[in-house]
């Protein structure tokens, strides 16, 4: 199968895509980070990139095929089964692979040099480990889950004016339906609202800020998306103790009301406001008996976000059904 001029085996192809919504979904999310990469490539050469959670190894090869020679691409994943996979659909697309950088090539036997288009670095290692061992321009994370738990090695070595995508896949804690593992992941408190995506987006950079702050860096948004079965956001990583204040004041709690779902940003200070509703435009707290309102947070309060892109996404799914139906039937070239 085919996906961005990248081949797959027909199994591999269902693993990662898998039916014609699923699919659409993710050429969309690998279509933006391939963007992101883009655009850096254009920045410095030649350009260091990690996809730290490779599984079938199709972002990392789209990036080594399609930007050739200004990115020096390395696909990680620790399981081997998924490393063996990867290698083979590097055979299937023509590009060299290598245990490391200072090794000499696996090349097939049935291939030439002058046939191979691209060359990728393979590793089986753990990812945290791989991440602060050694340093990248651009790292992908697509944990299995949350992401939380490898953004400290991810900013720890992560170059200046790097650029770090991250996939949280944890939607049942991010959409506010268990919000005990919200609390336990993201250190937040969470509630179901009308909003719900495009809190779980700020949440997620919330965090992602505070670990850079912890490594005296800042974070640029350079994008954010939040989509049924996904949070991706892209950040610039900017270094200095001075740029990790700057996002930290990014960072504060939103105050809503649970009868009108009016909301506004928590006011800035040190003083122990006697009723903090007050802060609030609507006048429920007053008309309304009990707890009308809500802390939630902390959450980030600037971003870039394609939360609308919903409704733009449906009308293209209809609009390119029958082609996606089409090509998931097309035969390809199998593993």
């Amino acid at each position: 199968m085919e996906q961005s001029k990248t081949l797959l085996g027909q199994m591999d192809y269902h693993h990662h895509c898998g039916k014609t919504t699923m699919a659409l979904v993710e050429l969309v999310r690998s279509q933006l980070i391939f963007c992101a990469l883009a655009v850096l490539a254009e920045e410095r050469k030649p350009l260091e990139c990690l996809d730290a959670f490779s599984s079938t190894g199709i972002m990392g090869l789209q990036w080594a095929k399609h930007l050739g020679n200004s990115v020096k691409v390395t696909v990680n994943d620790i399981n081997e089964s998924s490393v063996a996979r990867i290698r083979e659909n590097c055979h299937l697309n023509k590009i060299r692979t290598v245990a490391k950088a200072d090794e000499m090539p696996d090349a097939a036997p049935e291939i030439s040099d002058k046939d191979f288009v691209a060359t990728v670095e393979v590793t089986n290692m753990d990812a945290n480990i791989l991440m602060h061992m050694r340093s990248f321009d651009f790292i992908h994370l697509d944990p299995f889950g949350t992401s939380v738990n490898y953004l400290d090695a991810a900013f720890r070595n992560v170059r200046n004016l790097g650029i770090i995508s991250i996939t949280s896949t944890d939607t049942s804690s991010l959409y506010a339906k268990n919000t005990h593992v919200a609390k336990r992941h993201y250190g937040c408190n969470l509630i179901r609202t009308e909003y719900y995506r495009e809190l779980a987006a700020r949440v997620v950079l919330a965090a992602v800020a505070r670990t850079a702050a912890r490594c005296n860096k800042g974070i640029e948004v350079l994008l954010s998306v939040a989509l049924e079965h996904f949070v991706l956001v892209i950040v610039r990583v900017l270094r200095g103790p001075s740029l990790a204040d700057e996002s930290m004041k990014m960072i504060n709690n939103l105050i809503h009301c649970h009868w009108c779902e009016e909301r506004i940003f928590q006011k800035e200070g040190t003083m122990i406001e006697e009723n903090p509703y007050n802060q609030l435009p609507c006048d429920c707290h007053i008309s309304m008996p009990g707890r009308s309102a809500v802390l939630i947070g902390p959450v980030c309060l600037r971003m870039f976000c394609f939360t609308s892109i919903e409704s733009s996404f449906d009308r293209m799914l209809s609009a390119h059904s029958n082609s996606f139906q089409m090509q998931n039937h097309t035969p390809g070239i199998h593993p």
